[in-house]
């Protein structure tokens, strides 16, 4: 059983790895886009909220893919009862695929991480999440305001308190509003 956890873990360290050594790869495709974004997100994959920072990795004309990563000091909800799993660090990261210009349909995957889950149910553990979600996006391809709303199934994997425990529960489905930026890309001659 470690050993399938351990093979889970290093397959999402080489996508990391693989996504970050793609950048400048792909920067390549398209320089007139604006690709970095950083956004407040309510009741998404962060939990009750998170900052989160979000960059584009690959741009063709209406096919898109990015990254994102995100912090918050917040609950995060589980089960179909949904249970607040109390104050806790939540660390969401993801992979996401755009279709469309301006406004786009994203669908977007990925682990949420939490440690010290502060919880009568859950004290002291750290738990791993997996999340896939479908969401609307206004996002320039100059930069400015940026907007994202949609929906979410979350998963729980797996559960570390001394020993991992596997996931017995049902996932639960959140809604997400996201508002934030989008950096202006630098005009190259």
């Amino acid at each position: 059983m470690k050993t399938k956890h351990s093979i889970y873990l290093i397959l999402l360290f080489l996508l990391l790895v693989n996504i970050l050594s793609a950048q400048n790869k792909t920067d390549s495709v398209n320089n007139n886009i604006a690709k970095n974004t950083v956004y407040f997100e309510l009741l998404g994959n962060g939990g009750i909220y998170s900052l989160n920072y979000d960059r584009i990795i690959l741009s063709k004309n209406k096919i898109k893919c990015s990254y994102n990563a995100g912090i918050s000091y917040g609950g995060l909800f589980i089960g179909s009862n949904i249970e607040l799993l109390g104050w806790s660090l939540v660390v969401p990261c993801g992979i996401n695929f755009l279709y469309g210009k301006t406004n786009s349909l994203e669908l977007g995957t990925g682990p949420i991480f939490t440690f010290n889950v502060n919880n009568k149910n859950h004290y002291g553990s750290s738990i791993l999440f997996h999340v896939i979600n479908l969401n609307y996006r206004f996002q320039k391809k100059t930069g400015g305001f940026f907007f994202k709303t949609g929906a979410g199934l979350i998963v729980k994997l797996l559960e570390y308190k001394n020993e991992w425990l596997i996931n017995t529960q049902e996932g639960t489905i959140v809604i997400n509003l996201g508002i934030g930026y989008t950096l202006k890309s630098k005009k190259k001659n």
